[in-house]
């Protein structure tokens, strides 16, 4: 097995979760509008033969009660009720809000992990900083002229506590 760099799974997890759930969620809706469709026209028609066989075998029991709950408004004789029931807050869809919830708890895990990066990323910055300041105090031993030795030296303090001040402004884990 190659080695592979470690990535935390934690925020994708939970996107991939909702991406399956929202397929899932469009797929229900998908057949609830078609089984619909075929069901308003019965349901004009006055059909009841067809009406119950849809009532009874073909819409799920989430569907069945924004159906109630949309039959009740009187659809044929009222010209102000909805026209569909998945315009009813009674149409619901359990894999739909579970994906919502699913991309709420990835979306928090990846401002989280972004959040950790810019740590890291300011933290590395210092590492460098700090490297450079031993840097310029490192060479200025090797120049015999004293106006080079204290320009580097000057350009290590400098960079010392530009970083120091950097440093302080850091968040403690």
């Amino acid at each position: 097995m190659a080695n592979r760099p470690f990535v935390s799974r934690a925020p994708t997890r939970p996107r991939i979760h909702s991406s399956e759930k929202y397929d899932a969620a469009f797929q229900q809706i998908a057949a609830d509008a078609a089984a619909f469709s075929d069901y308003v026209l019965a349901y004009s028609q006055q059909d009841t033969k067809v009406v119950a066989f849809y009532e009874n075998n073909l819409f799920r029991p989430e569907m069945k009660t924004a159906l109630e709950a949309w039959k009740a408004t009187r659809p044929l004789q009222n010209p102000g009720a909805p026209r569909t029931p998945f315009e009813m807050k009674e149409y619901r869809n359990a894999n739909l809000e579970e994906a919502q919830a699913l991309e709420r708890d990835a979306t928090k895990y990846t401002e989280s992990a972004d959040k950790a990066i810019q740590n890291a990323d300011r933290y590395v910055l210092l590492t460098v900083l700090f490297a450079s300041v031993l840097f310029f105090a490192g060479i200025s031993t090797k120049f015999n002229t004293l106006k080079i030795k204290y320009s580097l030296l000057a350009g290590g303090v400098v960079l010392f506590f530009s970083a120091v001040v950097v440093l302080l402004f850091q968040p403690f884990a």
